[in-house]
């Protein structure tokens, strides 16, 4: 604690008092409070628009909060007459440093942006990529969630939604054309094969 504030007080240049603390605790409480109010509130407001799906939905609130949190550090600072230039060097450095080391990660980011500004892939479609097909639960900043019909949840790079062809099966109706491979012993009698075969498949309620 002591450490925190000599630097502050090397930041600020003039000694940190106990109001200076109390008033940047009390800061920090209430836009901390104010951030989990209007993200309760906003999010019960755009639960009511339908045309907003639940990918989209919870982004934009975890916006709105991160920006409030950021919000309050910066008006802490402020009241502390921290010099906030001194940030600005280490910060471009950081962001250099990042830019090289995390380029994968920062072309899935700007992939999400994409097509979540773009909405060429809506909840709900089906969609095949990179030999990966299923319908589609979330798209999110970094990585898409599809389900494959074999039921399991496949993680996607965003990347390669945007970089590789994609197929959207869906995205005219929802009628599907499905492919399966059937396998019958050596010596079966391949007309009774197709004749049994087609009559399980016409039976079937969700075959056109």
């Amino acid at each position: 604690m002591n450490g925190i504030v000599r630097i502050l007080n090397s930041m600020q240049g003039r000694p940190l008092t106990l109001v200076d603390m109390a008033m940047t605790a009390g800061l920090i409480l209430l836009f901390y409070y104010l951030a989990r109010l209007a993200s309760r509130q906003f999010q019960k407001w755009i639960r009511k628009r339908p045309r907003i799906n639940a990918t989209n939905q919870h982004l934009m609130t975890s916006g709105l909060n991160l920006t409030i949190l950021f919000a309050g550090g910066y008006t802490s600072l402020a009241y502390l007459e921290v010099d906030l230039t001194m940030f600005l060097v280490p910060l471009g450095a950081l962001s250099i440093g990042l830019v090289l080391g995390l380029q994968t990660l920062a072309s899935n980011y700007i992939a999400g942006m994409v097509l979540l500004t773009e909405r060429t892939i809506p909840d709900g479609v089906v969609i095949e990529v990179d030999a990966i097909r299923g319908t589609v639960l979330g798209i999110g900043l970094r990585a898409t969630v599809v389900q494959t019909f074999s039921n399991a949840a496949v993680i996607i790079p965003n990347f390669l939604l945007t970089s590789q062809r994609l197929d959207n099966w869906t995205q005219s109706d929802q009628i599907l054309r499905i492919g399966a491979t059937v396998g019958v012993a050596y010596r079966s009698d391949i007309r009774q094969v197709h004749v049994v075969r087609y009559q399980r498949v016409v039976s079937h309620p969700a075959v056109l």
